[in-house]
C-alpha cells in the first residue's frame, strides 16, 4: 500500500475514532475504493473529480440501503432538491430523508441497485434498479410472496463533496400498480 494510501486511511481512522460505528464504516468503505484504486494503479490523490463523484454516490446508495439516515444526511447537502416525475414543487431535504424513511419501513427489503454508473463534471448519472421482496407477513396481514421492480434514471450534481440536487424519471404509476397487484391476503390461522 503506498504513503498516501495508508494516509488517506489512518487519518480519517484516527479523526472519526471513539464516533458512532456508521460513520467509521463509511471511512472504511471509503478508504477500501481508495485502496482499489491504488492497486488499479490510481493513488487516491490522484482520483479525478469524476472518481471521486461516483464513489460519493456509491455510498449514498449504500446508506440509503442499510437506512443510514445518518450517514446520508452527511452525503447530501442540507440545501439538496430533487426534482421528480409529477412532482409541483421540488422536494427537500427534510421531505426526501422523510420519504426516504417511509419507504424503507413500508418495504423494510427494499434495495437499490447501481446497474450503470457515469460521471461528468459536477454530474454523476445512475441507472438503478429498486427491487422489493416480500417473503414474510407484516403484523397482522400477509403480501402475496413476490418481487416487484422499478427502474429509475437519476442524475445528481455534486458540490463541495455533497449531493445538492437530484433529477429522477422513474415509471412510478407502473411500480403503483406491480405493488397494488401483490394485495394482501388474509394469513392461515
Amino acid at each position: 500500500m503506498s504513503i498516501a494510501a495508508r494516509h488517506f486511511v489512518l487519518t480519517d481512522w484516527v479523526r472519526l475514532k471513539g464516533r458512532d460505528m456508521r460513520k467509521v464504516k463509511m471511512v472504511v468503505l471509503i478508504g477500501l475504493a481508495a485502496l482499489g484504486a491504488v492497486y488499479a494503479g490510481t493513488r487516491p490523490e490522484d482520483m479525478t473529480r469524476e472518481q471521486k463523484n461516483k464513489l460519493l454516490v456509491k455510498v449514498a446508495i449504500g446508506a440509503m440501503n442499510d437506512g443510514d439516515w445518518e450517514l446520508m444526511a452527511e452525503l447530501y447537502s442540507p440545501r439538496f432538491v430533487q426534482y421528480g416525475p409529477g412532482d409541483i414543487k421540488p422536494i427537500k431535504w427534510a421531505d426526501f430523508e422523510l420519504g426516504c424513511r417511509i419507504m424503507k419501513n413500508k418495504f423494510p427489503a427494499l434495495r437499490l441497485a447501481i446497474e450503470d454508473i457515469i460521471a461528468e463534471g459536477d454530474k454523476v448519472a445512475v441507472r438503478l434498479k429498486t427491487v422489493v421482496t416480500f417473503k414474510e407477513s407484516h403484523k397482522y396481514k400477509t403480501r402475496r410472496l413476490g418481487k416487484v421492480e422499478m427502474t429509475e434514471i437519476d442524475i445528481m450534481r455534486i458540490e463541495g463533496g455533497r449531493i445538492v440536487e437530484e433529477w429522477c424519471e422513474s415509471d412510478t404509476a407502473d411500480w403503483n400498480e406491480k405493488l397494488r397487484m401483490l394485495k394482501y391476503i388474509k394469513p392461515w390461522k
